[in-house]
């Protein structure tokens, strides 16, 4: 029994809380040379975010709808691959984005946090180098068409269909 516990622990992702464990990893990374760490995933639903210690318990834990985040998809065009999910608490809200070069393969994935109270950006946390472990929101764009919103690349805008 203990050996195929620790088997199951080894094969789960690098994720710093249970946050995505049974969930679909959207993003994941470290910050502060690895002293904290984020999660955002994707189940049922429902987006989770998690941010805190790495290996401890999240000092911030949120459960929310894909109907309540904001999610901005790549628009297809340019050199660099890049998303947005903004996850609102309270006033506040917790802007995650990652970005890609297409053109240098060798250059690791960026990302981080922007911490907004309001319209004010309060905070920048940059993920450290080399530490994104997850970076694909295309399962919460799924989930939110799986909820009857679809996305209108013309306006940049999500509602029941494009063009009203």
């Amino acid at each position: 029994m203990l050996k195929s516990i620790l088997v199951a622990l080894m094969v789960l992702p690098s994720a710093s809380f249970a946050a995505c464990v049974g969930s679909e990893a959207l993003f994941s990374c470290t910050f502060k040379k690895g002293q904290k760490a984020v999660d955002l995933c994707v189940a049922d639903g429902l987006v989770r975010y998690a941010y805190g210690p790495k290996g401890g318990q999240p000092e911030l834990a949120l459960s929310l709808s894909v109907t309540n985040v904001d999610y901005i998809p790549w628009s297809g065009i340019g050199r660099y691959i890049g998303e947005t999910v903004i996850v609102p608490n309270n006033g506040y809200s917790y802007e995650i984005s990652y970005s890609i070069d297409r053109n240098d393969p060798d250059r690791p994935t960026e990302g981080g946090i922007n911490v907004f109270q309001g319209d004010d950006q309060i905070a920048t946390l940059t993920c450290d180098t080399g530490s994104i472990a997850a970076s694909d929101f295309y399962p919460l764009f799924q989930a939110r068409e799986a909820e009857g919103l679809f996305y209108c690349l013309e306006t940049g805008e999500w509602g029941a269909r494009c063009g009203g």
